[in-house]
């Protein structure tokens, strides 16, 4: 990740720099929010952040830049841009392109996404590039929840609003809080271990506890306390090879399915949902008696039936079908982060063409869930995909599939139930592993 950030000129003698990785702040004070941004920076190895607060809402942008190799070009003080630019646009979710004029990133684009009044999103692209990315989160979205677009460039015709000028604009933007800056040390530790340091080595290593490298030697201790990494490779091991039915099982999850009545008894079918393997189906009774219904479902051959005594036309039968969960046995069997966000991403691009009713989520996310401290650069991405769709459509897609999809939940509804040939809808969610 190193050498991604860039500076993309001088503006109300502020050198702006754009490019950072915005991460989620979670803790609540100050003390955990700082040990919280020591942790990210040291397993993204820069020692430089900005912090941005919304409300009750904190990210923080990490700078991976070398100072041996940008002494010359960061002269200045260096002010984030996607900071500015979130205490700007902050009041409605926005994506901010913004043309490049000077650096050695001249014409490119670089595109900031605010939500919640916070950036969540900041790299540099080219213009194509960055079209592309906004109508991809402009699609993730309802038409009434659509983002603001703003550009300080009129050729970008797709922007709602344009900055006209731009040292104007983060004159009057640019505060202190958005200023580059180092790494924050744990004072309280600190000084305890200033005071071993004395004790034990004497004055030679008290002066190399106020050099670069001891302070980094004192960062990496505090931050090791708080590593979650050891319990998070624990809980990975123990899931990796139970995340969901594999496309054999589910097949033949939705051949059991079909081969159950929609219409019996006087009692319709309205709807079904499963987690798994564990299925609850909804009837409605078109005549039929609840002992009807009972009697179509004995208990002994594994449905568990359950009445509304309220509604008495109203009833619920269950059905595991006890097909195993599957997955990834170790970590070498999980596909390559890198080949997955490029077969995601044409996926998406092919869905959006067609007629059919896909959707995969916007963006990656850890797993397992549950450890927010883990750099996602560390960490097993679970990509999140959904369908839906007419029987033999959802058949042919899943055996479509070239990469391993796990899947864990499917919906189905019913119309014509009592004709020979109902209608049946199907919404199935699965998701792809990597690492």
């Amino acid at each position: 990740m190193k050498d991604e950030t860039s500076t993309i000129g001088l503006y109300a003698k502020r050198l702006l720099v754009a490019g950072l990785s915005w991460q989620p702040v979670f803790a609540r004070r100050v003390w955990g929010q700082m040990a919280e941004v020591r942790q990210n920076a040291l397993l993204m190895d820069c020692s430089f952040y900005a912090a941005v607060k919304a409300g009750k809402t904190m990210v923080a942008g990490f700078d991976n830049y070398d100072e041996s190799l940008s002494k010359e070009e960061r002269k200045e003080a260096p002010y984030a841009l996607a900071a500015v630019l979130a205490r700007a646009f902050g009041d409605t979710d926005s994506l901010v392109a913004w043309r490049i004029r000077a650096g050695d990133r001249l014409g490119e684009v670089a595109l900031v996404v605010i939500e919640h009044g916070v950036p969540t999103m900041d790299v540099i692209a080219t213009e194509s590039e960055v079209l592309a990315m906004m109508e991809y989160y402009q699609r993730s979205r309802e038409e009434s929840q659509l983002f603001r677009v703003v550009s300080n460039d009129t050729k970008i015709w797709v922007a709602d609003v344009h900055i006209e000028d731009d040292a104007a604009f983060i004159k009057r933007h640019v505060q202190r809080n958005d200023k580059i800056q180092t790494i924050p040390l744990d004072y309280k530790n600190l000084s305890q271990l200033i005071a071993l340091v004395f004790v034990v080595l004497g004055a030679w290593m008290g002066y190399q506890y106020y050099s670069d490298a001891s302070q980094k030697r004192a960062l990496a201790q505090q931050i090791a306390l708080q590593d979650k990494t050891q319990e998070y490779g624990q809980a990975l091991e123990q899931s990796l090879g139970r995340v969901g039915l594999s496309n054999a099982d589910y097949q033949t999850l939705l051949q059991s399915i079909y081969d159950l009545p929609y219409f019996i008894n006087g009692w319709a079918l309205q709807s079904m949902e499963c987690k798994y393997a564990a299925c609850t189906m909804k009837w409605m009774s078109v005549g039929g008696y609840t002992d009807q219904l009972e009697a179509a479902f004995p208990v002994k051959e594994g449905y568990g039936v359950l009445l509304n005594k309220a509604t008495p036309s109203q009833a619920v039968v269950t059905r595991n079908f006890n097909l195993p969960l599957s997955g990834p046995k170790a970590w070498r069997e999980l596909a390559v982060k890198s080949e997955l966000d490029n077969w995601v991403l044409k996926q998406r691009q092919v869905y959006e063409h067609s007629k059919l009713k896909i959707e995969m989520f916007a963006e990656p996310e850890i797993w397992p869930t549950g450890y927010a401290n883990i750099s996602p650069e560390g960490a097993v991405s679970r990509y999140r995909f959904r369908f839906k769709g007419g029987v033999s459509m959802a058949e042919a897609f899943i055996r479509a599939q070239e990469k391993s999809m796990y899947w864990d939940s499917l919906s189905m509804t019913f119309a014509a139930v009592r004709s020979a040939a109902p209608e049946i809808e199907l919404d199935l969610q699965g998701a792809y592993y990597a690492y």
